[in-house]
């Protein structure tokens, strides 16, 4: 199979589905997406390719765009895929460990600063007024 288009109808064909019941169970009110597709031998969208992955999760999504692989990820490399996650996200979490109290700490004395600035603008107005008053 030398075309995404064509990968496309025979994912649909073993799914089991047609081509109006497999742009609903994607997420797409009409089949039109799909149908142009197929029809016009088109490469499916980055969109479009998300839908068909997010909603059929165990279809290789490289297979699909190239043709490389099988047609089914396996639960090996589903499992490879969550392990790979899993690393990221133990790396981002020293990264997104803040300690919470020191940014609250920090809004408050930042509040407190604007506070005082503002305190200190209102009486420089309230001064000028009076000097500008008897000043007339």
């Amino acid at each position: 199979m030398s075309h995404p288009s064509e990968r496309l109808s025979l994912l649909i064909n073993t799914l089991s589905l047609n081509v109006n019941s497999f742009a609903t169970e994607c997420g797409y009110s009409s089949s039109t997406t799909i149908w142009r597709i197929i029809n016009d031998n088109k490469k499916p969208s980055k969109p479009t390719l998300d839908k068909i992955c997010a909603r059929f999760k165990n279809v290789n999504k490289e297979w699909l765009l190239t043709g490389q692989g099988s047609m089914f990820l396996t639960k090996e490399s589903l499992d490879d895929l969550t392990v790979t996650a899993k690393q990221v996200l133990d790396k981002l979490e020293p990264i997104l460990k803040v300690n919470f109290n020191d940014l609250v700490n920090q809004i408050n004395e930042i509040h407190k600063k604007i506070h005082s600035i503002e305190y200190i603008t209102t009486i420089d107005y309230i001064n000028n007024k009076k000097k500008k008053k008897n000043n007339i």
